[in-house]
């Protein structure tokens, strides 16, 4: 009887030291203080946000005359330049927006921007040098088939025809079903003299032979 009483109190002296050998619960870790200032945002920052904010809302007027504030205090700020551009550009003053991207080291800039560029360039009907552009864009984005497409119709405004039926059929042989491509192709074409060839790709695309694209 003895020995069950001592066995017991042993037993509940282990389980106590097992309870009490629990690890207490982990304190919350504190908030890290955001003090007042920090990650200020500059006067210059503010104002080109604010000419963004504007341009996307189409109020390019004023978009504008913020975009040109913010030159005066940068007038190194090469992606504000581009920017304004483009907003130049969509505002229909060609003329300034070809200015402002000339003015621009062609070697900083983006691929966007030299796109930009090249849009600027055709408008103004110097399509060499819109030639010169999309080409080095291809070269680098040899996929991007409505860059391609660009090519195509700046060289056949510029009546190359050879050279514009050639982008053409790259196109196509990427996009086969392409109804729209494939007419601007087959008039092209008769441009070049292939009136017979012509017939044919004008007829593929009105006898069911080429499923309509969608817009």
């Amino acid at each position: 009887m003895k020995a069950v009483v001592t066995l017991s109190l042993l037993l509940a002296l282990a389980l106590s030291s097992l309870i009490g050998a629990a690890p207490a619960q982990a304190a919350p870790a504190a908030t890290p203080e955001v003090g007042p200032g920090a990650e200020e945002i500059p006067d210059w920052k503010a104002r080109w946000e604010l000419a963004r904010l504007l341009s996307y809302a189409k109020r390019y007027s004023e978009a504008l005359e913020e975009y040109r504030r913010l030159m005066r205090d940068k007038p190194d700020l090469i992606a504000a330049k581009v920017e304004m551009a483009q907003v130049l550009f969509w505002s229909g003053q060609h003329s300034e927006a070809l200015a402002i991207l000339r003015g621009v080291p062609m070697d900083q800039l983006d691929l966007e921007a030299r796109l930009a560029l090249a849009d600027l360039l055709i408008a103004q009907k110097q399509y060499p040098q819109a030639e010169k552009l999309l080409r080095e864009h291809l070269a680098q984005a040899p996929d991007d088939l409505q860059a391609r497409l660009k090519l195509a119709e700046v060289l056949t405004w510029d009546k190359r025809y050879d050279a514009s039926l050639e982008e053409y059929r790259r196109i196509l042989k990427a996009r086969p079903d392409d109804v729209q491509v494939r007419r601007k192709y087959a008039q092209v074409l008769g441009w070049a003299g292939q009136r017979e060839q012509a017939i044919q790709e004008m007829k593929k695309t009105l006898s069911g032979g080429v499923t309509p694209s969608k817009p």
